[in-house]
């Protein structure tokens, strides 16, 4: 009994819902007093069902299923008018509502031009926790939540983003750096080649300390703790949901503690060296500390994972190897791999397959209003959220969506935000996964035994397994010039 696939949004937008949407919604009370009884049984069995769905899985939301008793609710809702169940999926559990949008480009589109925690929407559970360790890390300092990019208001959201785009990030910035970059990768492959063992090279491990490498030069000068640093965002982001979920082992809270001590340590440090990022003096202590510590969680997990998947899709497929380097008019020129659009489409495809931020959520500070229009239809549906509720976006699902043979742009399937949330980091990320690859390409064969993987939806897509990459030269390389 699968809803009705329905037609495509054509606009749409979330606002506060008046009160006459919110009593239709709950329905007259004669309705309500009448079904109290049959609704309360209902609900009891199909949230007890989705309950243990998200228990089991970890809340992995690529994992939840629609129970049957939800199907058909859905179906009788399509009928009374609501076609937001083709492309809105509920679970109703005894902890919330969670409503998941997984395909239609303008509900996703009117989603992002919220801010995180203006109006109608604050932030979700993962960004309050990872807050939460900003503090624990400094217990002796009263951080505000205005003082972290991952949960202000959106003025310092504006102003943050303005401080790292007209500084390391900038355009200029990169241009500068990409020497740097280049004889980073240089170093790192050869360091990858001679280090394998008889599987190869654990390309998580190796990609993960790449990006922390890479980070901490462009952002900080110069590369310090790279290793410790790539460990603990590691062990941070599996700790954030075992934390979530109240699983957390003793032995993996002491560790929990220790990363603690040595994150501070690392920020510490590098708060004694002259950042460009803080010149301008805009930012007091308690931000510049929050500040480095948020760069240091998204600066380098997402990327790592990236280009894990990456490097692994390539290795198990020689011919995309080959197809890459075939059409580089001159693989060994510095400058083709911005010019490549077979390293753009492996980049565009991979990202589409593997988002690393693979949703976004946001919990209802008010009850909401989604207001749509569907093609072919003068009529405006309208579908009340209330308080308390969870909207997620599953960038995931809406990639799978999408036919990989589509040559869009990167941005065009939300895996680097929109609008206020659009990732700072996004062209960083491009530049040094698409420069690893084509030094890979034009220097080294990469093979892979391992031809299924496995993932984990922790606060960022990471890899379950390890993953051994074997790297063979090439009769004739390039050197980065």
């Amino acid at each position: 009994m699968e809803p009705y696939s329905g037609s495509p949004v054509v606009s749409a937008i979330f606002r506060t819902a008046t009160p006459e949407e919110i009593q239709q919604a709950k329905g007259g009370w004669l309705y309500r007093f009448s079904t109290t009884i049959p609704r309360g049984l209902w609900n009891l069995v199909n949230k007890t069902c989705v309950t243990f769905n998200m228990w089991h899985n970890a809340f992995d939301l690529r994992c939840l299923e629609t129970t049957y008793m939800q199907k058909i609710y859905d179906t009788i809702s399509w009928w009374n008018g609501h076609r937001e169940s083709a492309f809105i999926h509920t679970y109703d559990s005894l902890i919330g509502s969670i409503y998941v949008i997984e395909k239609e480009s303008e509900v996703f589109k009117a989603f992002f031009k919220h801010h995180r925690v203006h109006g109608i929407f604050e932030t979700s559970n993962s960004m309050s926790k990872i807050y939460q360790i900003l503090q624990a890390t400094f217990p002796e300092d009263n951080f505000s939540r205005d003082d972290f990019i991952l949960t202000c208001n959106s003025v310092n959201t504006k102003k943050y983003r303005t401080l790292l785009f007209h500084s390391a990030l900038k355009q200029s910035s990169l241009d500068a750096f990409a020497g740097t970059m280049q004889e980073t990768i240089k170093k790192t492959v050869h360091n990858w080649y001679q280090d394998q063992n008889k599987k190869g090279i654990e390309i998580n491990t190796a990609t993960h300390l790449y990006a922390s490498d890479i980070f901490m030069q462009l952002m900080f000068g110069e590369s310090f703790a790279s290793k410790e640093l790539s460990n603990a965002m590691g062990f941070i982001n599996r700790y954030i949901i075992k934390s979530i979920l109240g699983t957390p082992s003793a032995e993996e809270n002491d560790a929990y503690v220790a990363m603690l001590k040595t994150l501070r340590e690392i920020i510490e440090i590098t708060l004694e060296r002259d950042l460009p990022l803080f010149k301008s003096g805009e930012l007091n202590l308690l931000q510049k500390k929050a500040m480095i510590f948020a760069l240091f969680f998204a600066g380098q997990e997402t990327t790592a994972a990236l280009l894990s998947y990456i490097l692994w899709q390539l290795a198990i497929n020689e011919e995309k190897q080959e197809k890459i380097f075939d059409s580089l008019s001159n693989p060994y020129d510095l400058k083709a791999y911005g010019q490549s659009h077979c390293i753009q489409n492996i980049f565009t495809q991979c990202i589409r397959e593997f988002p690393p931020a693979h949703g976004v959520g946001r919990q209802l500070k008010e009850d909401v209003c989604l207001e749509y229009q569907l093609e072919g239809e003068e009529v405006t549906r309208k579908r009340v959220f209330f308080k308390g509720d969870r909207l997620n976006v599953s960038i995931m699902k809406f990639c799978n969506h999408l036919s990989l043979d589509d040559d869009s742009s990167y941005d065009g399937a939300f895996v680097f935000g929109k609008g206020p949330h659009e990732c700072p980091g996004k062209k960083l990320a491009l530049l040094e996964i698409t420069q690893m690859v084509h030094y890979i390409v034009t220097n080294y064969k990469i093979s892979c035994s391992q031809q299924k993987i496995d993932s984990n939806a922790l606060v960022t897509l990471s890899l379950v397994e390890p993953i051994y990459i074997k790297f063979e030269r090439r009769e004739y390389g390039s050197t980065f010039l």
